[in-house]
């Protein structure tokens, strides 16, 4: 059996992910649009593959909470 995590989105999220995603290369393979909705999909991805990418992605939330941090402050 293949290791597939699927996560569905509505389309008002979706728009939201899309307009701020860095990189269209990043949604390209992993996005595919189906019912209004979409699949982020990760065949056959090892256990380290899905930490690293949750552990990116947390790095760049933390990133940006600190530079909303800094235009707070200012």
């Amino acid at each position: 059996m293949e290791n597939t995590t699927t996560l569905k989105i509505s389309q008002r999220e979706r728009s939201k992910f899309i307009r701020t995603s860095p990189s269209s290369s990043f949604r390209s393979p992993l996005i595919k649009t189906a019912d209004k909705k979409i699949a982020f999909e990760y065949e056959n991805a090892s256990l380290e593959d899905m930490k690293k990418v949750i552990l990116e992605m947390w790095q760049k939330n933390e990133n940006l909470k600190k530079e909303i941090g800094v235009l707070k402050e200012e």
